[in-house]
């Protein structure tokens, strides 16, 4: 019995060790800082009075022409290649322990 229980452990450290992030690991996320929020608006100032309509002079009609309209090309979209390298082993262990285990349980003890 406990020969099998070692050899149980010692299966499954494999699996353990495979599952940790190993240190200094150029594949992992970089954290994101979240800017502060901004600061509020600064309150708009206080309302003045209209001129008064009879001592306004209007100024000559001036027409604008709009400019002429861009044409936006779209940039290649950005992407990479993120690859999980941990979970072929992790998974690999566990079927193997799996059909370990599940063929210890089929086996029966038989006594002469």
């Amino acid at each position: 019995m406990t020969t099998r229980l070692f050899l149980l452990g010692a299966l499954l450290v494999p699996a353990l060790a495979s599952a940790q992030p190993t240190p200094n690991d150029p594949n992992a996320p970089t954290p994101t800082e979240v800017p502060p929020p901004p600061p509020p608006a600064a309150p708009a100032p206080p309302d003045t009075p209209p001129p008064d309509p009879a001592t306004t002079v209007q100024g000559p009609t001036v027409i604008v022409t709009p400019p002429a309209p861009v044409v936006a090309t779209t940039p290649e979209p950005e992407y990479r290649l993120v690859y999980d390298s941990y979970n072929a082993p992790v998974f690999a262990s566990g079927a193997l322990v799996f059909a370990i285990s599940y063929g210890a349980s089929v086996i029966t003890r038989v006594d002469h």
